[in-house]
């Protein structure tokens, strides 16, 4: 939900700890609103909303991952959550 609402601004990929890219898509799509030229302005707001479209996808079809690499939205098995298990 939250790539839908704020994705062209990268929110989601700053919530799960992608900050890098996160905010790369934050400073660019509000400099892509701040500019007085249409053509850059389109051309900015439409690389954002693929960016966006290409990690719904993602997201939608399980392959999303966070800044550690986990994958969002499948729950993880108990052999990957942690060794507490394996130890006793």
């Amino acid at each position: 939900m939250l790539c839908f609402i704020g994705g062209q601004l990268g929110a989601h990929r700053i919530y799960v700890g992608k900050y890098q890219t996160g905010i790369f898509l934050l400073l660019f799509g509000s400099m892509a609103y701040l500019v007085e030229i249409d053509m850059i302005r389109k051309a900015g707001l439409s690389l954002n909303a693929i960016w966006m479209m290409i990690d719904l996808f993602a997201i939608l079809s399980g392959r999303f991952r966070d800044g550690e690499q986990l994958l969002i939205g499948k729950p993880q098995s108990a052999k990957h959550q942690g060794s507490a298990i394996d130890e006793n």
